[in-house]
């Protein structure tokens, strides 16, 4: 295959590729100039002329298009074939489809379908290039239909080079003009479709040559034949409808033969199926739903107010729409208890609109690095379209197909402007029709992409307001950061008296102590607040189980008046194992990623009590001896996530603002000073040094040497990951060159440790 490259000076060259080793590259589709002179030829190129013909034009708009999406290399056929060559010729009309089919873009250059106003030089209106577009020549040509069929992805440029779309979010009109069914315009051919209706799609399209009738025909019933220019159109029909005969009788005496990649047809349900997988599994991460299902469920008798709310009756029923765009947006203090109505709230929609796609995300800043970004919310989100609903998983696997075309295997990345494009296309292009949309936390959402979501969200609801899509939002977040709608209702969560009553329920039901008098303080000074009630309810219970009558009424005398006021009584009841729990306390605010409840209870008793990390006993420390020690440690400021690979977190957001402000942590312990953040990344890299010093004590020679020291020392991996990361964020500021050096100790210290090479 031949392709060009536009070099640094504008000069085109050509590259040969055996078919084997072709690169990734674009591919153009036009109509030729009526004067096939003024079209840039094989000649041109290689003497230099090209820009001296008018249909330099196309080919200059197709070398800045491919730049613009990071392809070095491009086909345009009116100058990558020597035509001269009859051989060379025949064989590329037999590839053609496949060459377009391989292509990672194709670009339809309509010179006939002008953006612009030829008078005024502004942009016209849509619906006027819309007519244009519908009495394009491009759609009359015989050579175009198997351009439009064979490539993923095919986008529509005006003359002007402006795009208009591709034929995902223009399929309705494409099928309009050319009456081709849009399961092949998105999925491709299919073994199940009829000649007659293949042939169909051609009836009124037209070639320069007349044979040409038929042989442009080829790629669309994936067979061959000669090239006989001059036999007429009626025989090189026949000769088509010849093979074409003996192609199907082959595969119904071979089914089989369907499914050989070097034979078989271009699309079966097999593959599909494949494919829809593989695009699951390119949205999919770990903790995608985690956060949902870590939020407790509400407690029995509450939350079911919120459904009588105005503010959620106006939402629910679309009651004054052009006064909130379908937005419902539930505000409140932290620990308020918004999580919990809003999961609450997650399955009253599911039973309510049961006819409709329910889809939901939990943003979480205390878990993994896609649960509080934006990226991970809209793959979360599309992640759930595609599984709910049939017609939208066809678009997006057509969108899925064009990035493999843009990457290596395995190597496929979605950018935060893929995935928003796909939903906004679905909203424009009423796609997506019944949807309800609710995201919790949006104040978890990083700092760099929390406004971001919030003008996607905005833009969303607007859309689907102008057309005409049924779309209900529901936001969660903080009074804080300042972020807002123009349009919305609001609903503040502690203001409400039924939400006040909740926690009336959930003391009167869960706190053992008997005495109306009590409960009424605890709802009074919780101001709203849930967490603050089940944490004053939990002190006050650990103390009645334990008969301390005293310090009962103590609590009761000093109940602490917010909820960081609770987080400091907590960690400073009880100081006999005041290292323990400052160095938990760390380990959870400070490490790149969530750690296991394993690995974190190794890192303490490195530091703490280093002889259970030597003589490792899973038999004694078992899951439920790990718990309650991280659990009375951290003073049950720290949860263990449920699931497979389960992690821990401290048990709310506000846990983490608290201890990194107003100078907590130098409170809990004095040596943190001056720079507590510094010298706790100091004291984490110290602790992962002495654990693999402690895991030293045997060489380990293999693979399966390995796998054993993950069983007798759960940490060692993370360690051996983190005391580069904690070295690095220590020296931060170094400029002796100290981290360089240290780097290479690090090295040398594990390659004794693991003792075999990295390529063993």
């Amino acid at each position: 295959m031949r392709l060009l490259e536009c070099e640094s000076d504008g000069r085109l060259k050509f590259h040969e590729f055996n078919d084997g080793d072709v690169p990734t590259y674009a591919i153009l589709s036009h109509t030729w100039n009526v004067d096939n002179k003024e079209e840039v030829s094989y000649q041109d190129v290689e003497t230099g002329n090209s820009k001296s013909k008018a249909g330099y034009q196309k080919v200059r708009f197709c070398v800045q298009q491919a730049a613009a999406d990071g392809l070095r290399y491009f086909w345009v056929d009116t100058c990558c074939i020597d035509k001269r060559n009859n051989t060379e010729l025949s064989k590329a009309i037999t590839s053609m489809f496949r060459w377009y089919q391989r292509a990672a873009r194709c670009y339809v250059y309509l010179s006939d379908v002008p953006t612009q106003s030829s008078n005024t030089g502004t942009r016209q209106p849509d619906d006027a290039w819309e007519l244009a577009f519908r009495k394009s020549r491009w759609f009359t040509r015989g050579w175009t239909l198997q351009e439009l069929i064979a490539p993923s992805s095919v986008e529509f440029f005006s003359s002007e080079g402006e795009r208009l779309g591709n034929k995902l979010t223009l399929e309705g009109t494409i099928h309009d003009i050319t009456g081709i069914p849009t399961n092949v315009l998105i999925q491709g051919l299919s073994s199940d479709l009829t000649v007659d209706e293949q042939m169909s799609w051609a009836a009124n399209r037209h070639t320069k040559e007349p044979e040409d009738e038929a042989y442009s025909l080829l790629g669309i019933f994936d067979i061959s034949m000669p090239l006989l220019y001059g036999e007429g159109r009626e025989k090189a029909v026949r000769r088509l409808h010849e093979e074409i005969n003996k192609s199907r009788m082959v595969s119904a005496q071979y089914p089989s033969i369907r499914n050989d990649p070097l034979v078989g047809c271009r699309s079966i349900p097999r593959t599909f199926e494949e494919s829809h997988v593989a695009c699951l599994r390119s949205l999919c991460f770990s903790a995608l739903d985690a956060r949902q299902n870590d939020v407790a469920p509400a407690h029995p008798d509450t939350c079911d107010w919120l459904f009588e709310t105005t503010e959620f009756c106006k939402w629910r029923d679309r009651v004054d729409l052009v006064d909130h765009n379908g937005v419902l947006w539930l505000k409140g203090k932290p620990g308020a208890g918004k999580s919990t109505l809003m999961k609450h709230a997650l399955e009253y929609c599911k039973q309510e609109f049961g006819d409709q796609l329910v889809v939901a995300y939990f943003f979480n800043a205390r878990g993994e690095q896609l649960e509080k970004t934006a990226l991970g919310l809209l793959r979360s989100i599309v992640y759930q379209l595609i599984q709910g609903d049939d017609s939208i998983r066809d678009y997006f696997i057509l969108r899925f197909h064009e990035k493999q075309m843009m990457h290596e295997a395995g190597k496929l990345e979605w950018r935060m402007s893929d995935l928003r494009d796909f939903i906004l296309s679905g909203i424009k292009q009423r796609r997506l029709k019944l949807i309800v949309l609710l995201i919790d936390a949006l104040d978890e959402c990083s700092e760099s992409d929390v406004r971001e979501v919030v003008d996607l969200l905005e833009t969303l609801s607007v859309q689907a307001v102008r057309s005409e899509t049924t779309l209900r939002i529901c936001l969660s977040s903080r009074h804080y950061p300042s972020i807002d709608m123009r349009k919305k209702l609001e609903l503040i969560v502690e203001n409400r008296e039924q939400h006040r009553q909740d926690i009336v329920k959930y003391v009167a039901d869960k706190l053992e102590v008997e005495d109306k008098k009590t409960r009424d303080v605890i709802q009074e000074k919780a101001d709203g607040v849930f967490l603050w009630a089940v944490l004053i309810v939990a002190i006050l219970n650990e103390a009645v189980r334990a008969g301390r009558v005293k310090e009962i009424q103590k609590t009761l005398d000093n109940l602490p008046g917010d909820l960081e006021k609770v987080f400091e009584t907590m960690l400073t009841k009880d100081e006999v194992h005041k290292a323990d729990t400052v160095l938990m306390l760390q380990w959870v605010l400070f490490s790149d990623r969530p750690l296991k409840p394993v690995e974190l209870f190794c890192a303490v008793i490195t530091k703490v009590a280093p002889q259970l990390v030597e003589t490792w006993d899973s038999t004694k420390l078992t899951e439920t001896v790990i718990h309650r020690r991280i659990t009375d440690s951290s003073k049950g400021l720290i949860e263990i996530r449920p699931g497979t690979e389960s992690t821990v977190q401290f048990i709310h957001r506000s846990v983490n603002d608290f201890l990194l402000r107003n100078r907590r942590l130098q409170k809990l312990d004095s040596t943190l000073t001056p720079d507590p953040v510094l010298i706790s990344y100091k004291r984490l890299w110290s602790c992962c040094l002495e654990h693999i010093k402690l895991a030293d004590g045997v060489r380990r020679t293999s693979r399966k040497d390995v796998t054993q020291m993950d069983e007798t020392h759960p940490f060692i991996r993370r360690a051996t990951n983190l005391v580069f990361y904690f070295a690095d964020k220590a020296l931060s500021n170094d400029e002796s060159g100290e981290k360089q050096r240290l780097g290479y100790r690090l090295l040398n210290g594990l390659n004794g440790l693991y003792g075999f090479s990295t390529q063993e």
